[in-house]
């Protein structure tokens, strides 16, 4: 009976992540009237970015999260299903080819950031401990197959609940659940952003669909996105700090890559001009 209570309460808690930002109410947030003033509306942010960050690094700590089965984490997202429902069985196999004792696969579930900082490969940011003592690790991922691969990326940088045979030190993604990130409210007041048009340097036409990758000098982590129809894209949440920026789209030379600052609630402008290929000149990037 406890058990089955403990789990009821980690649904909750979860779902309460899914429609409010990791279990913060925004109205216990922000306050009940829509004309609080600007302090009291960074303080509640502040408030809904703490409470959401204690909720995740609790979930961690306190191993609740492997009470819940693939079918409760499906009856609250059906789209982490990302088709490596086989990932357990088939690394069970493997390890029965190696040893004639059966081998037991541990599967893990952890909630945290999904990140990158070499092409194609992901790690999970996990925050363990309290506000006054946190401690942040890094755990390696692995797509149990290409559809699961290709889920990590599309969760890059976002805020998700992992689960997964472990093999090593790797966990062999088998369900990803996004998670709501109530944070963002906060970052908008303490963090900066990169914006600005990748175009053709011939024509001065915008590119639409450019791939858009920025990457941090000081982490080496990397955010991906593309740009509209009209060649405009925009990168946000990033740290005070220097930024590598680059445009790639078919048929053109990569673009610039510049050494830009971006500050705290303030959004650097990077323009990027792009060679088509088999012309000459060098692909140049501009700022203001």
């Amino acid at each position: 009976m406890r058990s089955s209570l403990r789990k009821v309460g980690l649904m909750a808690a979860l779902a309460g992540m899914l429609l409010a930002g990791c279990g913060q109410s925004p109205v216990a947030s922000f306050g009940s009237t829509a004309s609080a003033s600007k302090s009291g509306s960074v303080v509640g942010a502040r408030d809904a970015e703490v409470g959401a960050e204690t909720n995740m690094m609790n979930l961690n700590a306190t191993g609740d999260l492997e009470d819940l089965t693939d079918e409760d984490i499906l009856a609250l997202d059906p789209t982490a299903e990302i088709g490596a429902a086989d990932a357990d069985q088939d690394l069970a196999d493997e390890a029965k080819k190696k040893t004639p004792e059966t081998v037991k696969v541990k599967t893990v579930t952890k909630c945290g950031f999904i990140r990158s900082n070499t092409d194609g490969k992901f790690f999970l940011q996990v925050s363990k401990g309290f506000l006054w003592w946190k401690r942040e690790s890094s755990i390696p991922l692995s797509g149990a197959d290409e559809d699961a691969t290709l889920k990590l990326a599309k969760h890059l940088n976002k805020k998700v609940l992992v689960r997964g045979p472990l093999q090593g030190e790797t966990i062999i993604t088998k369900r990803v659940m996004g998670l709501l990130d109530f944070g963002a409210v906060w970052d908008l007041l303490s963090k900066g952003s990169l914006k600005g048009t990748a175009y053709d340097a011939r024509t001065k036409v915008g590119l639409a669909h450019a791939e858009i990758t920025v990457k941090s000098f000081a982490t080496g982590r990397m955010w991906r996105t593309k740009t509209d129809t009209s060649g405009n894209y925009n990168v946000g949440r990033l740290d005070a700090g220097e930024y590598e920026v680059s445009a790639k789209s078919a048929d053109y030379a990569l673009g610039a890559k510049d050494k830009i600052s971006v500050k705290k609630r303030s959004a650097a402008k990077v323009h990027l001009a792009c060679q088509p290929e088999g012309s000459f000149g060098p692909a140049t990037g501009t700022t203001k």
